[in-house]
């Protein structure tokens, strides 16, 4: 996703299953719920999640993500997600302000899955 992309977000998807590893989520900013972000899951409740060499490991495990560009981005200690929350990432992780920033992002505040990059016509693709 880049700024400009115009999406569908399915807002009944987490009313009936659970947020899943790898899920685009479109929440409500825990600092400021009158804004909305959009993310990646990285890591479920009960997970450890960690950041180290460039990588995503969660309960040890590498995340493969070849979604991403290779990138330099800070190391991020082992965490425990709680219940009833998510962990986040942005993406663009050098730029992106996310869960290491602001901590878990608690179930409540997600609105949808994004769906669906609909315009600009060029970008149109689904987004699972």
């Amino acid at each position: 996703m880049v700024p400009g992309d115009r999406i569908i977000v399915n807002r009944l998807a987490y009313r009936f299953w659970a947020p899943a590893r790898g899920d685009i989520v479109v929440f409500a900013y825990p600092k400021d719920p009158s804004r909305t972000f959009i993310k990646r899951v990285v890591a479920l409740e009960g997970e450890t999640v960690e950041l180290r060499d460039n990588q995503v490991y969660v309960n040890n495990e590498l995340v493969k993500e070849p979604y991403l560009k290779p990138g330099d981005y800070p190391p991020f200690d082992p965490e425990t997600v709680p219940k009833d929350n998510v962990f986040v990432l942005g993406d663009n992780r050098r730029e992106s302000g996310d869960s290491r920033e602001w901590g878990v992002l608690p179930k409540n505040y997600l609105i949808g899955k994004a769906w669906l990059i609909y315009s600009p016509i060029q970008r149109i693709k689904f987004l699972w």
